[in-house]
């Protein structure tokens, strides 16, 4: 199902589209399971899917397992209370396997006081998320070097004193307080930042409790005591947010980390508290900021139908509406039966089109409109969409249907409609604009007089040179002309602006081409969004990293003495590892983002969305969409390659049924077997078997293995043998091809490393398919090797350790490597 919002007139409309297309934030809509229905762009490009891929997605896919009970707590609220009462965070996975943080409520959708659907908006967290994370392995790699020196001091007994005055200085001198506590709760030492934040003196806490203090409101003592017998039991790590009261009773939010340390045969807690009280103010902000856009996102106007195999498998209220029909008159029909409601004049259009449609015939088109004959009689002027796309596994028609009988009868609905849509605009957060070609503002709601400082009459017809510097100037008008010249919106775009009073505000735009109804350009719009005080924060968070950075190698220089033998070995690791993260951030930043607009773009083109081509630039686009898309599997090895050297890739240890993912794989490689007409057996796969391993990167490594042996196999015979061992399994896949010569052997687990025969230089390929394919198998504990005889054929062989079921996977760590 489609769901897209329209007013009661083509001009309103489109204005209205192009707003909804150009707005910063992820907009999506799905049903009560979680299901996608329909999505905008930048939805799209964050999870990283195309839009015919929206009928696959759900909640259960891009929510982690433990946030699924949650999600569909939330979708259960709005059904049972009929709004979201409050918004929810989560960690979607895209599908790729990178992670975007939302922020996210929903909206219920309603038609004749019923709920239909759901609205959901959410806002991309992923920056602050992943800044937080920083902030969090900064402090555990503090919190580990703390540990290590206490453990030399254990070691040294005659440095002593000497190790005492350094962990002093490190425990006064760090920027979050510092608690010890014994296994009674009682305070015993705290860090003056204690004082500084909380404005409790370290007399103040010395030998009470936090009960004797009153510390924490009374509502909290039930967590708090369930997280303290945690920790005492598990001998684990705690994290917890939770307000508290400083010394003047004033509540500020925290978040506490506990972990248990040992001192002379006795155990300690260890509190590290940080203040996060700017953060959750600045949430809950975010919350409010949110209910503005939220009575735009309300209404529905459009009737959606959903044809499959000749039979009308969803329609929605809308649709009762225009044919006059209720939904159960509609559902399970006939769809030639439904169109025969179609005027006399203009039935054969509408139904040669449906027919094509289900023939295959007619691609995806343009809305054309016509007239209905509803259920009483009455004559309704409707427009029509239609794509196809695949429903429940299935080819089927969306055909999306909007009533404008008014528009068409009486031009004085315009009127109301601007006023709609001036409201509209006045009522969200961001600033809405409209200039002409030369620049000049000829339309734009109030928060743009906001953010420039300048009264409505003044703004208005004002050039966008008063407000901007000579040199942004000269960078809005290359970016303006870019716009221009290729007619590619662009959604965000960071400039430094003017206000009337002199003072300067950072701003973030999306510009996009506006056109008259001849589809003549008249100009730019877009929105605005005051990012003053997030560059602020944004250069505080660095400040702070670089105190924290300048912090650890003080510590660093201090322990220079003790671990002197190690001292290059961990430089060159934690310079190694900085690398990586930084070409990590490049790759996905740098290439990624242009890599998926030209795929993007490639598919829309393709898909004629912005008119015809001939036959020689649609296999040009063809080519720059699989060069494009090779590129980008190249991109997505080097970063996968790099999460495993750099010790961020930790296996997802589970048991799943070994037939079901062969039978996933045989389905997948199915069509490219049948096209080389090669034959695919499967052997000792007999009995239904279970296996411990990592899913996801289970089924790279047998797919890369099998897209390997397809690839260079001409003629013959592709055997996948499965060997169950005491104490590991063995997987063989074997093949007839063109083999490997002898003198590549040193090549094949080589990064970028190619054979140099002519049969393997004609395929498209990088040269890290085979490499990651090695790194995920060490990874798991396992061995891989191969055996070949040029000219017919190679064998390539893995292993997966059953060790894997006591929970001995191998995790790849840069602070266990220092051990």
């Amino acid at each position: 199902m489609c769901i897209k919002m329209f007013y009661n007139n083509e001009k309103i409309r489109d204005r209205f589209k192009d707003f909804f297309k150009s707005s910063l934030d992820l907009i999506y809509v799905h049903d009560f399971k979680g299901n996608f229905l329909d999505a905008n762009e930048i939805t799209l490009e964050r999870l990283g899917y195309k839009r015919e891929e929206i009928p696959d997605i759900s909640f259960k896919d891009l929510v982690s397992k433990d946030q699924i009970p949650l999600a569909f707590k939330a979708l259960t609220e709005i059904r049972d209370v009929g709004k979201q009462i409050t918004p929810t965070e989560y960690k979607l996975k895209t599908k790729n396997g990178d992670f975007v943080y939302v922020e996210t409520y929903g909206i219920p959708l309603r038609e004749d006081g019923k709920i239909f659907g759901i609205l959901g908006v959410a806002r991309d967290i992923t920056a602050l998320k992943l800044t937080e994370q920083k902030l969090m392995e900064a402090k555990e790699r503090l919190l580990k070097l703390n540990k290590e020196l206490e453990q030399r001091i254990e070691k040294r007994t005659k440095d002593l004193k000497r190790s005492e005055e350094r962990y002093r200085h490190l425990f006064e001198k760090s920027p979050n307080s510092i608690v010890l506590m014994d296994m009674q709760g009682k305070f015993l030492d705290c860090n003056s930042s204690v004082e500084k934040i909380y404005g409790y003196k370290r007399d103040d806490l010395l030998g009470k409790t936090f009960m004797e203090i009153s510390l924490f409101p009374s509502e909290n003592f039930p967590l708090i005591m369930k997280k303290f017998k945690i920790l005492l039991k598990n001998e684990i790590p705690l994290s917890l947010e939770i307000q508290i009261y400083k010394k003047d009773r004033s509540l500020i939010w925290i978040n506490a980390r506990a972990f248990l340390v040992k001192l002379d045969k006795n155990f300690l807690i260890q509190l590290i508290i940080e203040d996060i009280n700017e953060r959750k103010e600045a949430e809950q902000k975010l919350k409010e900021s949110e209910e503005n856009f939220r009575t735009i996102t309300e209404q529905s106007l459009m009737g959606i139908v959903i044809i499959q195999d000749g039979i009308i498998k969803y329609a929605n209220g809308t649709i009762s509406e225009i044919f006059g029909y209720s939904i159960q008159e509609i559902m399970g029909r006939s769809a030639i039966e439904l169109f025969k409601a179609v005027h006399p004049e203009d039935r054969s259009i509408a139904m040669n089109r449906l027919k094509k449609k289900q023939a295959k015939e007619l691609k995806d088109s343009p809305h054309y409109p016509y007239r209905l004959i509803t259920k009483s009689g009455e004559i309704k002027w409707v427009d029509s969409y239609s794509k196809t796309f695949q429903y429940q596994g299935k080819n089927a028609i969306l055909v999306i249907l909007v009533d404008v009988t008014e528009r068409m009868k009486a031009k004085e609905k315009i009127k109301e409609s601007e006023e709609k849509y001036r409201s509209i605009l006045e009522n969200i957060k961001e600033a809405y604009y409209e200039v002409d070609l030369k620049g000049n503002l000829t339309f734009f709601n109030d928060n743009l007089c906001e953010i420039y400082g300048y009264p409505r009459e003044e703004l208005m017809g004002m050039n966008y040179r008063q407000y901007f510097t000579p040199e942004t100037t000269e960078f809005v008008f290359k970016s303006f002309n870019e716009v221009y010249k290729t007619r590619i919106s662009q959604n965000i775009i960071d400039y430094e602006a003017i206000r009337s009073n002199g003072t300067k505000v950072n701003i973030e735009l999306s510009v996009s081409l506006k056109y008259d109804s001849q589809n003549e350009k008249i100009g730019f719009y877009g929105v605005i969004r005051d990012v003053t005080e997030r560059k602020k924060a944004e250069k505080l968070r660095k400040k702070f990293t670089e105190q924290l950075e300048a912090e650890v190698k003080i510590k660093t220089k201090e322990l220079q003495e003790i671990v002197n033998q190690q001292k290059l070995y961990v430089e060159q690791i934690l310079k190694s590892s900085e690398f990586k993260m930084e070409f990590m951030a490049t790759m996905s930043h740098e290439l990624r983002t242009p890599l998926n607009a030209i795929v993007g773009f490639s598919d829309l083109l393709l898909e004629r969305i912005y008119g015809e081509v001939n036959q020689e630039q649609n296999e040009f686009l063809m080519d720059i969409k699989a060069s494009s898309n090779q590129l980008l599997d190249m991109i997505n090895h080097i970063l996968d390659i790099s999460k495993i050297e750099s010790g961020e890739l930790i296996l997802n240890v589970k048991q799943f049924k070994l037939n079901n993912v062969i039978e996933q794989l045989i389905s997948q490689f199915n069509p490219s077997l049948e096209e080389k007409k090669l034959k695919f057996n499967v052997i000792g796969l007999k009995k239904i078997k279970y296996i411990f391993a990592d899913l996801k990167k289970f089924k790279e490594i047998i797919s890369n293995l099998l897209s390997n042996a397809i690839q260079y196999t001409k003629k013959g015979t592709i055997t996948l043998k499965i060997l169950e061992e005491k104490d590991h399994w063995e997987f063989s896949v074997i093949d007839t091809g063109i083999g490997i010569d002898e003198g590549d052997y040193d090549l094949i687990f080589k990064d970028f490393k190619r054979g140099s025969g002519e049969d393997i230089r004609s395929k498209p390929g990088t040269g890290l398919g085979l490499p990651l394919t090695k790194r995920l198998v060490d990874l798991h504990g396992g061995k891989i090797s191969f055996t070949s005889v040029l000219n017919k054929g190679s064998t390539f062989t893995f292993t997966i350790p059953k060790s894997l079921e006591k929970g001995e996977q191998k995790i790849t760590s840069f602070f266990k490597s220092l051990d």
